[in-house]
């Protein structure tokens, strides 16, 4: 009995060697095959390196006044002098090699890609300065108000601009600008004031013609609504042509033909200086209170 479990024991131990040497010898066969695999994927890589073109780029190592991307809590470096006579030097010890680029341009057969020339940012102009281009923004922005904005709002863009470029060149050109727009909104108003008047004196004679067709039973109440009304009018009338003979000092009969240039050359030549410079300085001040939105 105890012969068997002696026979028994060493049957274990045999299977139980037998077991490792077999895990060892595998392990062994494995690990030579995965060195082979390696070793056969560097020559690969090393027969395409040796296909790829030889150009190369080289660069200087960084020294310790030039800094590079690469280093911790540093800057890039800065381009060379573009004025700088020196010329570049050739390859050699102390000297790092970059790979040429995968891809060189088509039209370059030595493997040297050409960047595209940057080109050099418009110079911004300082505040309060007007650029002397043609193409000023500010500056089109008035000429596009002068053609066309309404009158009053293209004087607001004239003040504005004076007040913004007072060292401009186009000053005289915006002095001319704003005499003609002046010039203008006073015919304006001249006929804007007659307009008034014959629409007020319409409504007079309106209200004047309903009082007498009212009925005979009518209210003392309603008979005096209509004179109040027609007594407001007549004072309106009154202030319109005050300001039209008084202030503006117009004191023909009929309005001003606008398309009649021989006309308004006469009439400017017997405008009133004085009372046309006061006005003038009235609607400047409008202008810029209501930023264009009326002139009176």
């Amino acid at each position: 009995m105890k012969k068997s479990a002696s026979n028994n024991l060493i049957v274990t131990y045999s299977l139980v060697a037998l077991v490792i040497l077999g895990l060892g010898f595998g392990g062994a066969i494995w690990a030579y095959v995965v060195y082979k695999q390696k070793v056969a994927a560097n020559e690969e890589i090393a027969r395409q390196n040796a296909k790829t073109p030889k150009t190369e780029i080289i660069i200087k190592k960084a020294d310790s006044d030039r800094k590079t991307m690469f280093m911790p809590g540093s800057k890039a470096g800065t381009d060379p002098d573009p004025t700088s006579t020196e010329q570049p030097k050739t390859a050699s010890p102390g000297l790092v090699r970059v790979p040429p680029p995968s891809n060189p341009t088509p039209s370059d057969p030595s493997g040297v890609v050409t960047l595209p020339p940057i080109d050099d940012p418009a110079p911004v102009p300082r505040i309060g300065q007007a650029p002397e281009a043609s193409d000023d923004p500010a500056w089109q922005a008035v000429l596009e108000a002068r053609d066309a904005l309404p009158t009053p709002v293209a004087l607001f863009k004239y003040t504005r601009y004076r007040a913004e470029y007072p060292g401009s060149t186009k000053l005289k050109e915006l002095d001319k600008m704003q005499a003609e727009a002046i010039d203008l909104l006073w015919w304006q108003r001249v006929n804007q004031l007659f307009e008034q008047q014959t629409q007020i004196t319409e409504n007079i004679v309106s209200l004047k013609k309903e009082k007498t067709e009212l009925p005979a039973d009518a209210t003392k109440d309603r008979r005096e609504q209509f004179d109040k009304q027609i007594k407001n009018l007549e004072s309106s009338r009154e202030t319109n042509r005050l300001l039209l003979e008084k202030e503006m000092g117009y004191t023909l009969k009929t309005p001003v033909d606008l398309g009649d240039d021989a006309q308004l050359q006469v009439l400017r030549k017997a405008r009133d200086t004085d009372a046309f410079e006061r006005w003038t300085q009235r609607v400047l001040g409008r202008v810029r209170t209501s930023r264009g939105a009326s002139a009176w």
